[in-house]
């Protein structure tokens, strides 16, 4: 099966399936540079419990992995939202205003990529369609495909 990469239109993911990739041919080094540059987009600030996407890390290889929302079509977080705070708009979109950071989302997400910050729900929105961990990765690991 042959993967698509995506070329970034202004809203161009708006009607695709469109998520970041791990490309698993490239090893995470674990410089956390998606994360940092990821909070510092979204709030200005460089915080791991503020970014969207985060790294993992497996305890007993001592390998880091970085997880992201996958955008699932089924998308069990929006469905598990009791305020309809979460919607699917070619991305996964929190409505601030209608969050109560009950954190009903987190387990409803099977990759564990959706948590609070300062009482609201923060999943990847793929930065408005040009996704900046995938610019900062250092080893070419992050990717955008529909």
């Amino acid at each position: 099966m042959e993967k698509k990469v995506v070329s970034w239109q202004k809203d161009s993911f708006r009607d695709h399936m469109t998520r970041i990739q791990v490309n698993s041919e490239e090893p995470c080094v674990g410089c956390y540079l998606c994360v940092y540059w990821c909070s510092v987009k979204h709030y200005t600030l460089s915080s791991r419990s503020a970014s969207r996407i985060r790294i993992q890390w497996d305890r007993e290889q001592l390998l880091p992995s970085p997880c992201v929302c996958q955008q699932c079509e089924d998308s069990p977080c929006v469905e598990a939202c009791p305020y309809s705070a979460l919607t699917r708009e070619g991305y996964i979109h929190v409505d601030e205003e209608a969050c109560t950071g009950c954190r009903i989302c987190e387990p409803a997400c099977p990759h564990g990529a959706i948590h609070v910050y300062r009482e609201t729900a923060v999943v990847c929105d793929l930065c408005g369609g040009t996704p900046l961990c995938v610019k900062v990765c250092p080893v070419g690991l992050l990717e955008v495909v529909e």
